[in-house]
């Protein structure tokens, strides 16, 4: 939006249709890479001293930094009902487990690093997504690959959205 009003040339903007653009022109397909973090409870961190903290300090700000970039732009975007923003990201392994007729209000019971699997294969993929060892670029394609058959655009405790092949189709579509 700030080059259609910047300094460059009309011949550029008129082959890149940057002419007069409008927020209402743009629309945005967000892929994540798989979601990991580690959740903690007020036991725990309630007796850290500097140095624990130090040493989660990556789990504490950047898991919420996404969530928080996606709300802003979904916002920006139309809501949730906009037909404009698309996120699609998904838990590598499922962190928590519902308890026996939660509500809202009771916290999930937290999976030991040990029992989390995905929730779409079943299996453990591996959570070092910056590591290019062939195996593990493989298992992450593969869970991608089930997610987009088989995954739900997002997942509340009472409420799931649209499968995301449906999704994808619907976006391409709209936009």
């Amino acid at each position: 939006m700030r080059i259609s009003q910047s300094s460059v040339s009309p011949t550029i903007k008129q082959k890149y249709k940057l002419d007069n653009l409008r927020l209402e022109d743009i629309s945005i397909l967000s892929i994540g890479t798989g979601q990991t973090g580690e959740p903690y409870q007020y036991e725990q961190i309630s007796k850290w001293r500097g140095l624990d903290w130090v040493q989660h300090i990556s789990n504490i700000f950047m898991e919420p930094t996404s969530e928080i970039g996606s709300t802003i732009c979904r916002q920006i975007m139309g809501g949730y009902d906009s037909k404009r923003y698309l996120r699609l990201q998904f838990d590598l392994n499922e962190t928590f487990k519902p308890k026996p007729k939660e509500t809202y209000k009771d916290p999930r019971i937290v999976l030991p690093p040990e029992d989390r699997k995905n929730r779409f294969t079943g299996q453990k993929v591996t959570e070092e997504i910056d590591n290019a060892n062939s195996e593990i670029i493989q298992q992450l394609i593969d869970t991608t690959s089930v997610f987009i058959d088989k995954g739900l655009t997002y997942y509340t405790r009472d409420d799931s959205g649209p499968q995301v092949k449906k999704a994808i189709a619907s976006f391409i579509k709209d936009n």
